[in-house]
């Protein structure tokens, strides 16, 4: 059994005094954080799946190296839209971004995606991210995750929607019907999304700030509290899954 944690779209910024609508990115995130690790739930790995920071910046990325720094998991990220690649790896130094090979729990292989596109909202994947994909099918493996940014599904909300992977088709055609595929979870639309598609589960996650109003035909903000998913994988293939979100 492999326990993983997936954190989503803190939007930090360079500034400690920035607000998104108002909201401290920084300390939603840290609260965040800290509800997720004092949870009664033994990890393995803490999954970033993009937008870290709001800006690109550096100053971003050295808050959340520095927070992250103590933790006794390894951590992994994938950038999203807002995110600078090229200064993630350079700046968080105490989180893998985008491991270059599948990561290996048990029966289970999880694989990293990028589908940051620069100066785009939306995402794509790219032929590297084709090469992991191959890399992680070729040789049999029991069970995969796919882990990235930008949705590889639709959610029923029209202008999140329009910025979901832009040549998704071709990753269904590719590994869609592979019966080791299990599941595929992603950040980018600040709600929770849970559903299936031919038996293959579709996963979007909370934001650790504001949150985005489910099934909306253009921006709406939700009340909901700032959250964060549970992954259990098990051996046998089964995926068991919550999002727990903050008091307030």
């Amino acid at each position: 059994m492999t326990r993983l944690l997936q954190i989503s779209d803190t939007h930090i910024y360079a500034s400690p005094s920035a607000r998104m609508a108002s909201l401290d990115t920084r300390e939603s995130f840290l609260k965040t954080l800290n509800a997720a690790l004092t949870a009664q739930f033994e990890l393995d790995a803490l999954l970033l799946t993009g937008d870290l920071a709001m800006d690109g910046s550096a100053e971003a990325y050295a808050f959340l190296d520095e927070a992250l720094a103590g933790l006794e998991v390894p951590v992994y990220a994938v950038p999203g839209n807002h995110d600078d690649p090229a200064l993630m790896h350079e700046v968080l130094t105490s989180v893998n971004v985008l491991p270059p090979a599948p990561l290996s729990f048990a029966s289970w292989r999880v694989v990293l995606l990028s589908s940051w596109v620069d100066g785009e909202e939306g995402g794509a994947l790219d032929e590297q991210a084709f090469v992991r994909l191959n890399q992680a099918f070729s040789d049999g493996p029991e069970h995969v995750l796919v882990v990235l940014h930008h949705p590889l599904f639709e959610i029923a909300s029209a202008w999140m929607d329009e910025m979901a992977v832009s040549n998704r088709a071709r990753f269904w055609h590719d590994y869609g019907s592979h019966p080791a595929l299990r599941a595929v979870v992603c950040g980018h639309v600040h709600q929770n999304f849970d559903a299936f598609q031919n038996g293959i589960r579709l996963l979007a996650t909370p934001s650790t700030c504001l949150q985005f109003a489910p099934r909306s035909a253009s921006f709406e903000l939700d009340a909901r509290a700032p959250g964060y998913r549970e992954l259990t994988l098990h051996d046998d293939g089964r995926l068991d899954t919550r999002v727990m979100r903050l008091s307030a």
